[in-house]
């Protein structure tokens, strides 16, 4: 309650006496006194200044991050670099798996991390928040580095697991999951796709995690300076609402599409098995012309300067308000 409001709310006293305004100070102190505190939202927020400069970050650590180069190791070991006190608590997994591809056998590794959930609000269940981290296969002979398509969003991951270090989950347990292999390596098809995740999806189905899951929420190419969320067709119709729910919470219905979209992303292995996904992105990325047939996407302008820290500002404002109604819902 607002000090005006409290004010306004006192009935009108005709006589103006030191005694009735300490009457009516006294009476919004006591308003303010029965307001529960501990109840009240935070208003906490990831910057998206900082996810930024982590982007920049792992770009100059791993620009190219395709399967068995330099680079995948490299953007493996920054990664983890950002968790030494998860890695320390024995929070940090590396999923490590052999994956069949077109090009031959292909070591892959999924790297996920824990947030308990504490305090009195503890909930039984997880929310897992998403995102790839390797570059595309096909395009490692050109300077691809993927700023938008996997790095600004593996940024956002990094940035939340700071955040959850300093704000422990209230409701749900949190799970970040760096997926590797989300890229196909010749051609985009149900075996050539997706790798990480149609492993990890598959792991948690025999040890009963998938069965804990509350939702799902995959970032995927967030960082577009021109914004514009899809509707993604694939996704769990009412996440799809909630979307809109916090988008509305947060005043950022503008970066939201009208467009329902089905897109082909590693929520979908999840989805197969009834886990309420969302996928976070925004597939127009840059202009599409002659030159650009597919915008920016799967190209070597596909760089830092593509993305802003606003849109970052946005796409984590949209993720916290999302935790915030799974856990209300």
């Amino acid at each position: 309650m607002s000090l005006n409001l409290a004010i306004n709310r006192v009935p009108h006293l005709r006589d103006g006496s030191i005694v009735a305004k300490v009457g009516i100070l006294g009476l919004i102190l006591a308003l303010f006194s029965l307001t529960p505190l501990h109840a009240q939202k935070s208003n906490g927020k990831i910057p998206g200044a900082t996810t930024y400069t982590i982007t920049k970050e792992l770009l100059a650590a791993a620009p190219k991050r395709f399967y068995g180069s330099p680079g995948h190791a490299a953007a493996e070991k920054y990664i983890l670099s950002r968790f030494a006190p998860e890695q320390k608590d024995h929070r940090v997994e590396i999923d490590s798996f052999t994956a069949t591809t077109p090009a031959g056998l292909q070591s892959l590794r999924n790297i996920v991390v824990r947030f308990p959930s504490v305090g009195p609000g503890k909930k039984d269940g997880i929310i897992v928040l998403g995102s790839h981290y390797e570059t595309n296969y096909p395009l490692r002979d050109i300077p691809f580095v993927g700023a938008n398509d996997g790095a600004c969003t593996s940024a956002l991951l990094i940035a939340f697991g700071e955040y959850f270090r300093a704000h422990p989950p209230q409701g749900y347990s949190v799970v970040l999951v760096f997926f590797d292999g989300e890229e196909a390596v010749k051609e985009w098809g149900p075996s050539d796709s997706l790798y990480g995740s149609r492993h990890l999806a598959a792991k948690w189905s025999q040890d009963g995690t998938i069965g804990k899951i509350k939702a799902f929420l995959l970032a995927d190419m967030i960082g577009d300076k021109n914004l514009d969320i899809d509707l993604d067709g694939n996704s769990d119709p009412h996440m799809v609402d909630l979307l809109k729910e916090a988008a509305r919470n947060t005043n950022h219905m503008a970066a939201l599409s009208k467009d329902t979209t089905p897109i082909e992303d590693d929520t979908v292995p999840f989805h197969k098995r009834g886990v309420p996904v969302l996928d976070i992105i925004d597939y127009n990325y840059g202009p599409h012309d002659a030159k650009h047939s597919d915008g920016y996407h799967h190209t070597a302008e596909d760089t830092i300067d593509k993305i802003s820290a606003q849109s970052l500002q946005t796409a984590a404002d949209l993720f916290l308000e999302l935790i915030n109604l799974v856990n209300l819902h």
